[in-house]
């Protein structure tokens, strides 16, 4: 049988220079703003199949939404 993968990047996560998820204990790590997190997941759409936004992050429904218009604006297929 062969596998399938599905790559997933973190549109509320800041990533190192090594590609990595950066630690939610470093300032900055863990993204607040809807803007920001929209903008991440659209340069993310580009190269990934899945995105995330965690949902212990406050004020992730907000987040969600926002990501979802912007891809939607964008021209890419949004389902869950």
């Amino acid at each position: 049988a062969s596998a399938m993968f599905i790559v997933e990047g973190f549109a509320d996560r800041q990533i190192d220079s090594n590609g990595k998820l950066m630690s939610r204990t470093i300032k900055g790590a863990v993204l607040t703003d809807s803007r920001e997190i929209a903008q991440q997941a659209l340069g993310l759409a580009k190269i990934v199949d899945s995105i995330c936004i965690h949902g212990d992050t406050s004020g992730c429904v907000e987040h969600a939404a926002e990501v979802v218009r912007v891809l939607l604006e964008s021209g890419f297929e949004v389902c869950a």
